[in-house]
């Protein structure tokens, strides 16, 4: 991808009242602490690689549960960024609902058997 990744961590800070210093060892007026941020910028192109699980507490809705590594690279270093994701989903359309089934078509009654032939006379007997 492309864009810009911006991170701050914070820091203290020893502030001179004065312009100069002695060779870059300590400061040559008033000395202050104070605390500040200290940021990086990285980017322009960023690549993301994550995996996560999805549970489903309802035929409509679920929970989702992910992490993903973003790293953005560029001109400035590289910029590590875990990003935890934890959300819900929910479906719209019924789909919990057992779909309409198509009715079957009646099937035709089977013809009945024909009953067993009884035993008749032979022929040229009488019965």
């Amino acid at each position: 991808g492309y864009g810009e990744f911006d991170a701050s961590v914070g820091v203290t800070v020893q502030e001179c009242s004065v312009s100069t210093t002695n060779n870059n060892k300590s400061c040559g007026g008033a000395q202050a602490q104070k605390g500040t941020n200290a940021w990086e910028i990285a980017g322009p192109f960023f690549a993301a690689v994550g995996g996560g699980v999805r549970y489903a507490v309802s035929p409509t809705a679920a929970l989702t549960l992910g992490l993903k590594l973003t790293a953005a690279f560029g001109s400035t270093g590289l910029l590590f960024a875990p990003a935890p994701e934890v959300g819900f989903q929910f479906g719209f359309g019924g789909g919990g609902k057992k779909s309409a089934k198509t009715p079957e078509p009646e099937s035709t009654p089977e013809p009945a058997a024909e009953p067993a032939a009884q035993p008749g006379p032979e022929p040229g007997e009488t019965p």
